[in-house]
């Protein structure tokens, strides 16, 4: 979860999630499938959103009371964040991944499903870690 990804501070956690690329490397050399789920876009988009608001506030501003941010707009933000050094890890280790953006709601469409089944058996054949 967001806890795996991210510090205390909310910044990424690149040494573990580096480490999680190696192990799922050494899995799928290994002849595993894996399948990475995987969240901290709200985390990695509040993180993000936060500074670009202190960067772009008077003293004036600072001094309001703050109000929280959208969740949609932190998980909008915070996925470019998310995904990008999970590309440049796996990219670093010979691995290629596939971004797959999935909610609980999409799975109780029969259709969407079997889509989504097709899809990741057709990039683990491609032996493409899906994320």
């Amino acid at each position: 979860g967001t806890a795996v990804v991210t510090r205390g501070d909310g910044r990424l956690a690149l040494g573990r999630m580096g480490s999680l690329c190696e192990q799922i490397r050494e899995l799928t050399t290994q002849g595993f499938e894996v399948i990475l789920v995987t969240s901290g876009a709200v985390g990695v988009g509040r993180q993000r959103l936060r500074y670009r608001k202190l960067i772009n506030s008077s003293f004036a501003d600072l001094q309001k009371p703050q109000g929280d941010l959208n969740g949609k707009a932190c998980a909008a933000v915070g996925q470019n964040g998310l995904m990008a050094p999970y590309d440049t890890l796996f990219g670093q280790l010979d691995v290629t991944s596939a971004q797959l953006m999935v909610t609980d709601n999409d799975f109780r469409d029969p259709d969407f499903r079997r889509q989504l089944n097709e899809t990741v058996n057709s990039l683990l054949s491609l032996k493409v870690v899906p994320i």
